[in-house]
């Protein structure tokens, strides 16, 4: 297979990729890392995913929830509404149940479900959900169609993935695959902002736009092997912050870390 780099890598199957995020959240688990809303990328995306959900109750399906962190705060600041959190490995449910404990929140479900074959009802849900996650199903045509499945005429589906063209994290991992190593989480599909808008008109939906946040993650991420990484992304998010001040955040819009798509699910139509 090759990558989206035209070099050769790995052939991975959706048992692999599971298996990475279910041992990443069995070691949340064991060593209690989970710092559920003080991660930057929850920082920044929160905010702007929350400007899109609706200003009605509602209820909402988010599947890949990892942590929780995101579902976790959508029924925190939504109390009338109501969250599914779900997640196809049961370490991660584990780590949402843990937080479900500490936050006290009742307006919550938390179940084991696979994106590719939900067991909800057609229509069940007026919002759907999922951050950074349709990067990791092999399968994502089939997931999408479920995903629209369950989703009520009318109602609102935000996904996101990383963005293909972001300077900072393309160049990492073109680096890391010339060198011959591997990422280190491995299979990651990544997405242009026409490529994701286009994934959302194939599958029906209307009134698709396409947001971002966070240009500067690419570098702050690669602190951990580098101190001078983590100033660099520091000074990157100033100048970005400064120019999305003037351009009504066109540069984050096309060029940050991740990116999303927002579109409704045309209303049924009637005789």
């Amino acid at each position: 297979m090759k990558s989206q780099t035209g070099i050769a890598e790995k052939e991975y199957t959706q048992k692999d990729i599971d298996t990475v995020w279910s041992d990443a959240w069995q070691t949340e688990i064991e060593v209690g890392k989970v710092d559920l809303f003080g991660h930057h990328l929850f920082k920044a995306g929160y905010p702007v995913y929350k400007s899109y959900l609706p200003k009605t109750d509602f209820t909402l399906l988010e599947i890949g929830s990892g942590s929780g962190r995101y579902g976790m705060a959508i029924a925190r600041d939504f109390p009338n509404s109501h969250v599914f959190l779900t997640d196809p490995t049961a370490s991660s449910v584990e780590v949402i149940k843990i937080a479900q404990k500490k936050l006290l929140l009742s307006n919550i479900t938390i179940e084991v479900a696979d994106a590719t074959n939900l067991q909800y009802d057609d229509e069940s849900f007026d919002v759907i959900f999922a951050d950074a996650v349709i990067q990791h199903i092999i399968d994502v045509k089939t997931a999408i169609q479920e995903l629209h499945r369950v989703l009520k005429p009318g109602g609102v589906m935000i996904l996101s993935a990383v963005n293909s063209i972001n300077p900072p994290h393309a160049t990492y991992k073109k680096i890391k695959k010339i060198r011959g190593q591997e990422y280190e989480y491995g299979y990651e599909r990544t997405y242009k902002p026409a490529e994701l808008r286009k994934l959302f008109f194939q599958a029906g939906l209307d009134d698709v736009s396409v947001d971002g946040f966070s240009i500067a993650y690419g570098l702050l991420r690669l602190k951990k092997h580098k101190k001078i990484y983590g100033r660099l992304g520091t000074y990157l998010h100033r100048v970005v912050t400064l120019v999305d001040s003037v351009t009504n955040r066109w540069l984050t819009k096309r060029y940050g870390f991740m990116l999303f798509a927002i579109g409704t699910k045309p209303p049924t139509k009637t005789n």
